[in-house]
């Protein structure tokens, strides 16, 4: 389909500013150029025949033509275009092009859905990556943390624990506390790593992610507990890291780094102790 690429601007059925088959599809006014109804809203100046957008219009006719399109040559499966959505709003966020990754990723959603249970990963792999994108670059940040809960709670509706894939619920805690953590939500943000650092625990356990995983998120709800001037149990937890973390040429550069900023933490808050 050449969607997201280069071949996509030569398109017929393309939008003019993401050059992606258009979601959603309007017209602007007065030219009738298409475009996704998220990617119009920022348009002032048509990009492809350069005239004043004065507006927009629904594009339904136009719609039905993406339709019929889609159902002859794009994947029949509802995992598969759930998988083509979703490929292709992540080169759209890679691009920096938020507002039309939005739009992919809701596609996404709504073919992993209709797929039923066999995808429940990857809906809350969406749910996270859109949930990131309205919370940091879209600024909607009641609308991200919805998000980031109904990817927690898709994750852990299995009632049978082993089924359970701690590792993407590892990393979604890890996202929705780096978010609460910026800002200054500090109490949920140590929350939301405590459960990283159980899930990441449980993962270990499996076999599905490596012990410097579990130290990351530690490292995390200790840089929260000191923010929270809970200096003693930051304390505590950095001593435990620096006693797991490997040192010399066994260490990885993420781990030498936590090392690095885990004794800075425990000098400052010796400084502070003498201070006191």
């Amino acid at each position: 389909l050449g969607y997201g690429s280069g071949k996509a601007k030569d398109h017929p059925m393309a939008c003019a500013a993401c050059h992606g088959i258009a979601f959603e599809p309007t017209y602007a006014l007065v030219c009738k150029c298409v475009y996704c109804s998220a990617c119009v809203m920022d348009v002032r100046d048509c990009y492809s025949c350069g005239r004043d957008v004065e507006g927009s219009e629904p594009a339904h006719g136009f719609q039905r033509k993406i339709d019929v399109f889609l159902s002859a040559h794009g994947p029949k499966q509802k995992r598969e275009l759930g998988m083509f959505w979703l490929e292709h709003a992540v080169k759209h966020e890679r691009k920096g092009n938020f507002m039309a990754a939005d739009a992919r990723y809701i596609q996404a959603l709504e073919a992993f859905r209709e797929d039923g249970t066999n995808s429940k990963e990857e809906i809350a792999i969406c749910m996270s990556k859109q949930a990131e994108i309205r919370w940091q670059h879209l600024l909607d940040v009641e609308s991200g943390r919805e998000m980031f809960k109904e990817a927690v709670r898709q994750l852990i509706r299995e009632t049978n624990p082993e089924n359970v894939n701690f590792t993407t619920l590892a990393v979604t805690y890890m996202k929705w506390g780096a978010h609460e953590h910026s800002v200054a939500n500090l109490k949920a943000a140590a929350e939301l790593f405590k459960c990283a650092t159980e899930a990441r625990e449980n993962a270990f356990v499996k076999g599905t992610c490596d012990g410097e995983d579990v130290v990351a998120s530690r490292f995390a709800l200790a840089s929260v507990r000191v923010d929270l001037g809970e200096s003693k149990e930051a304390e505590e937890l950095f001593r435990e890291l620096l006693e797991i973390l490997p040192q010399g040429d066994q260490q990885s550069a993420r781990g030498k780094a936590m090392r690095q900023i885990a004794e800075q933490r425990l000098r400052d808050i010796d400084e502070n102790k003498n201070r006191a």
